[in-house]
């Protein structure tokens, strides 16, 4: 039986553990935080990824945004309830939103490589 994950309260973790998530899904509910309900409602795909730094699992969860996922992508460490992601969505400012669609709206150029 797996242990009940640990809810993250704190801001400061909670920045942390966000800042790990993926960057479309991130960036997706810091311009609309409307698509916190999404992830949560529909199991989001961009919710089920490595942090390509640590490897470490991040899934959505019933309860919340889970990190630190087991091998079956069950049973989180830590989980940010759903209305915390949203909280944090909605905070950030409208010019930083802005500056979040203007960069998405950017055309994807190749990295240039180094020679």
């Amino acid at each position: 039986m797996a242990s009940q994950p640990t809810i993250v309260t704190g801001r400061r973790r909670q920045h942390e553990l966000l800042r790990s998530w993926s960057g479309w899904p991130l960036t997706s509910i810091l311009i609309d935080p409307a698509e916190v309900a999404h992830a949560r409602g529909a199991g989001w795909s961009g919710t089920h990824h490595h942090d390509p730094e640590t490897g470490e699992r991040i899934v959505g969860t019933a309860e919340g945004l889970g990190f630190g996922v087991d091998g079956s992508w069950h049973n989180p460490v830590e989980v940010i309830p759903w209305a915390e992601v949203a909280a944090t969505a909605k905070a950030v400012p409208d010019d930083v939103r802005q500056q979040l669609v203007e960069f998405r709206s950017r055309p994807c150029r190749p990295a240039r490589r180094r020679r």
